[in-house]
């Protein structure tokens, strides 16, 4: 009996050490994740933010020379309508 009663104490040991590991485990992936989506919502407040800067400096050209821009947006659309004859 006394032999059963250690192969469960080691038993119970292996279990326990097992499930510390996962848990060990399970937090550097949470880590590693929330990190992750921490660096993605960086970079897309950042592209967010280059957007709204590329969509400004639009804006003052056209405003600047509207002939211009107009002339560039009907070469453009002519070049499309070209390519997806």
């Amino acid at each position: 009996m006394e032999s059963t009663e250690r192969l469960k104490t080691r038993a119970n040991e292996a279990v326990d050490k097992g499930t510390d590991v996962a848990h060990e485990t399970v937090d550097k992936v949470v880590h590693a994740a929330h990190r992750a989506a921490d660096v993605a919502g960086e970079k897309g407040a950042q592209i967010m933010e280059s957007q709204e800067r590329l969509v400004n400096e639009w804006r003052g050209f056209v405003r600047d020379n509207p002939m211009t821009a107009i002339a560039a947006a009907a070469a453009v659309g002519f070049v499309l309508s070209r390519i997806t004859r």
